[in-house]
């Protein structure tokens, strides 16, 4: 009974916190946060009167992974809200969009058309370094007064992702190539050094058999003299 009320708590304060967050897409998420906690301690404390010791550790476990799905997901709920009142005319729902769900990684490949393209490109620029894989597209003007949908002036993009393919296989074959070549600088380098010791023994055996040549000389030059 006690895990169902603290649930149906949970959901609750997330509708609550959903209706005054998305307008810079972040009040909802820590007002989310904040909320969970309060429930958890009390929740806790109630169980802990109760002296039930089973129902804390369920209790426990059960928000513990509500806290942590909801602090995965909160920011695209409340991004997706921000873009809603993006498209309405508000720049503010397009940065919110941008500043909590894009760095964590929830928005992958956004289409977004009309007034929301307008304002996305405003407020961050068609392609921002660092957000890969993000694709806004800026509205097409529709002259046709057929109220037609703007998606029609859109060109398939299946070719800019093989574009994409072959861009990316090319920089690995061009990192391979800089590796073949690093490793082949490297091969030559110790056949040098390899050749430099090889000459380095060569002449110190040319010296030793020079002063041989020295001592013998001197040996008979002494013997010669002797005699």
């Amino acid at each position: 009974m006690m895990v169902m009320v603290a649930m149906a708590v949970l959901v609750l304060m997330v509708m609550i916190c959903g209706g005054g967050g998305g307008g810079d897409g972040g009040d909802g998420g820590n007002c989310v946060v904040v909320m969970v906690v309060v429930v958890v301690v009390v929740v806790v404390v109630v169980a802990a009167a109760a002296a039930v010791v089973a129902d804390i550790i369920i209790i426990i476990i059960i928000i513990t992974i509500i806290i942590m799905v909801i602090i995965r997901w909160h920011r695209l709920f409340f991004a997706s809200v921000g873009l809603a009142a993006g498209s309405s005319g508000s720049g503010e729902g397009a940065r919110g969009v941008f500043q909590e769900a894009v760095p964590h990684g929830f928005l992958r490949d956004v289409r977004v058309v009309g007034h929301a393209a307008s304002e996305l490109a405003k407020v961050t620029g068609v392609a921002t370094p660092g957000w890969r894989g993000l694709r806004v597209y800026r509205a097409c003007d529709d002259d046709d007064d057929d109220g037609g949908d703007d998606d029609d002036d859109y060109d398939d993009d299946d070719d800019d992702d093989d574009d994409e393919d072959d861009e990316e296989d090319g920089y690995e074959e061009e990192q391979e190539e800089e590796e073949e070549e690093e490793e082949e600088q490297e091969q030559e380098q110790e056949q040098e050094e390899e050749q430099e010791q090889e000459q380095g023994q060569e002449q110190e055996q040319e010296q030793e058999q020079e002063q041989e040549q020295e001592q013998e000389q001197e040996q008979e030059q002494e013997d010669g003299g002797g005699g």
